[in-house]
């Protein structure tokens, strides 16, 4: 059973325990204690079923994990060339990065960025 039905069954059995509640009142306004008593422990028990029945549901459920590529920019201040490449642990804005291929001067880190990768990709990773 997927966990969309099993929460439109846990929805289903609150709705029933809501009506003997309010069923419950209605005796227990005509002074049937016993009725109304056994009817407000009927909707008790359907709403801790209900509960236990949807926590279950939600903990059976894969969590999407969202998966990050972060990219580092960088750039020479003296041509203009730009260069993308992928972060490296100690990159830092307006770090130092080297000589330019195109002019020989130096070139820094300009940004840091992420993007997040297609969902399908990601899930494929995830599992």
């Amino acid at each position: 059973m997927s966990a969309r039905a099993i929460l439109a069954a846990s929805f289903f059995t609150t709705l029933v325990a809501l009506a003997l509640f309010i069923v419950g009142i209605i005796y227990m306004v005509q002074g049937e204690e016993f009725t109304s008593t056994a009817l407000f422990l009927g909707a008790l028990a359907l709403t801790g079923i209900s509960w236990a029945v949807s926590r279950a549901a939600a903990a059976r459920e894969v969590p999407l994990v969202r998966v990050f590529e972060v990219s580092t920019e960088l750039i020479c201040p003296s041509c203009g060339f730009r260069e993308l490449r992928a972060f490296q642990k100690g990159d830092y804005i307006f770090k130092p990065a080297g000589k330019c291929p195109r002019c020989g001067k130096e070139r820094y880190i300009s940004s840091i960025f992420r993007e997040e990768k297609a969902p399908e990709a990601a899930r494929e990773e995830s599992l």
